[in-house]
């Protein structure tokens, strides 16, 4: 907590370091922006450029999905209680994105072997596991 920070004097060399790089410098109001909803596995990214936002995609986003930013938790950096804790003490709401209610793992829980392959058919969506037929197209996967 930044003003705990302030009030311990035990500020580290690098947060000393970045002190000016740190401080609020104002506030904005972006009303269309205000309507996306959180996700701990969001599928945009934001930076600003002058007094506008740039909210751009960061992964594919099919026709009909919810476009989502995150408040700050990551799903690939923190664990989902911890996550979930922190959105209910900063934002007073109790996290339902798919990253918590599947509990998705974080970067360093995640297994280094593939087990589920996508369909070769760019219109389906089915995930195969080794070789099988594509449980929505039928297609045969032979990965």
């Amino acid at each position: 907590d930044e003003n705990t920070d302030r009030q311990s004097g035990n500020r580290s060399v690098a947060i000393k370091d970045l002190e000016n790089e740190l401080r609020l410098i104002g506030t904005g109001l972006y009303p269309t922006f205000a309507l996306f909803n959180h996700s701990c596995d969001n599928n945009t990214y934001k930076y600003y450029a002058g007094s506008s936002i740039v909210v751009v995609a960061s992964k594919n986003i099919c026709q009909g999905e919810e476009v989502t930013e995150t408040y700050f938790p990551s799903a690939r950096m923190i664990p989902r209680p911890q996550r979930r804790a922190w959105l209910a003490d900063n934002f007073w709401f109790d996290c339902e994105c798919s990253a918590c209610l599947l509990d998705q793992p974080t970067l360093e829980k995640i297994s280094k072997d593939c087990h589920n392959f996508c369909c070769h058919n760019e219109k389906c969506k089915g995930i195969v596991q080794e070789k099988s037929n594509c449980p929505v197209c039928g297609e045969i996967i032979d990965v």
